[in-house]
């Protein structure tokens, strides 16, 4: 049987991680060439949005949305994953914006593979706090990056 490699172990292999150069639709490929994921500002009103849905109220979406949500949330968190990795990657090894953001992506990847055993409001929520996690771990790292940007590894 095929043993299952650790993520945590690779986390900061530039080849693994690696941004994927094309985003949207199977239809129309575009080139990204900015560091910032596509789609920023969508994702981030829907994790505000999911944050503010409490039990029982009428605003809060059907369970089949909120599952569709998480499912849109968990895709775009996987993403924003990447794109940290290799902000972090950019810099020295002992920067502090590498420890804390090695800390943020070692438990994102635990969530990511965790089997999903909630409902699908905390469920969304949960994708929700990741999300916004991953933000400001990315945010952190560029902004180390622009502040010293002959940082090699």
């Amino acid at each position: 049987m095929h043993e299952r490699a650790n993520p945590a172990t690779h986390m900061l292999e530039p080849s693994e991680y690696e941004p994927s150069r094309y985003t949207g639709d199977h239809a129309s490929r575009t080139l990204c060439t900015e560091n910032t994921p596509p789609g920023r500002s969508q994702y981030e009103a829907l994790a505000k949005a999911a944050l503010t849905w409490k039990r029982g109220d009428v605003t809060t979406p059907p369970p089949a949305d909120l599952a569709q949500h998480a499912l849109q949330l968990t895709g775009y968190a996987r993403l924003l994953l990447r794109h940290t990795t290799a902000a972090l990657y950019r810099l020295p090894p002992g920067h502090e914006a590498v420890a804390l953001g090695t800390l943020t992506c070692r438990e994102a990847i635990r969530q990511l593979n965790a089997a999903r055993r909630r409902d699908a409001l905390t469920h969304t929520q949960a994708r929700a706090r990741l999300v916004q996690a991953l933000h400001t771990a990315l945010d952190r790292a560029e902004q180390a990056t622009e502040a010293s940007p002959a940082a090699e590894r």
